[in-house]
């Protein structure tokens, strides 16, 4: 499929052991590469989150910065939940160790609850922003799947966001991404299904190479709510 035209779900089952996050170090360091540190990230970060998300992370993305929308508005309203995502223990932030500016932030979160009810939710609460569609199509996403089904299990690792600034994405970062997110994704030998929607280049390359497998997609031309077609 092509990346620039699609938006799918991916997938993936990892049976591996989890350390204790904060035996990491006392900054809770993941790894380090070059001259950038993964951070686990602390409800206390969710300000340098929410402020890359919203002057970066959001006009990346293809089903937004075509519709006009306020990116910072979009993170701000999403403070609250980003800092109960955040509680769980599988987010975290790169850090420049130079200048400490934030240039990538992955957020990964428990679910026990239906996607597409979790994306129907967010579809109503902007209702009446400029951004509904783009989360409506990330309901239509789910509209025929039920990954705990499909997959026999209760709960599910949901990737909600993989984001690296594209000034430093052909550092050799993408990689470290994967295996930073590799490491918190680990859980006491369980078998863990590890649920992400890929939309847009980086996330898309990023989860192709960490070997997820695609379940659903939807085509942005043939996307259409109540006959009209936003992108």
């Amino acid at each position: 499929c092509c990346y620039h035209n699609t938006m799918k779900v991916m997938s993936k089952l990892k049976s591996v052991s989890l350390p204790l996050l904060r035996s990491f170090c006392s900054r809770n360091v993941i790894l380090e590469r070059n001259n950038y540190e993964f951070i686990v990230a602390q409800t206390r970060d969710v300000d340098l989150i929410v402020k890359f998300l919203g002057e970066y992370h959001y006009k990346q993305v293809p089903t937004l910065n075509c519709l006009g929308v306020d990116y910072k508005k979009i993170a701000e309203t999403l403070r609250e939940e980003t800092v109960q995502q955040i509680k769980d223990d599988f987010s975290f932030y790169v850090q420049d160790k130079a200048t400490r500016e934030v240039v990538g932030v992955v957020l990964a979160h428990y679910m026990n609850a239906k996607l597409k009810k979790y994306y129907a939710d967010l579809s109503a609460m902007f209702k009446e922003d400029k951004s509904y569609y783009h989360w409506k199509m990330l309901e239509r996403l789910y509209e025929n799947v039920d990954v705990y089904e499909m997959y026999d299990v209760e709960r599910i690792l949901h990737g909600r966001i993989y984001s690296l600034k594209e000034s430093v994405q052909r550092r050799g970062l993408g990689q470290s991404t994967v295996d930073a997110s590799g490491l918190l994704s680990k859980r006491n030998d369980e078998k863990m299904l590890v649920v992400a929607e890929a939309n847009g280049l980086f996330s898309n390359h990023m989860l192709d190479k960490a070997g997820y497998q695609m379940v659903s997609r939807v085509n942005y031309s043939e996307f259409e709510v109540d006959g009209y077609y936003p992108f």
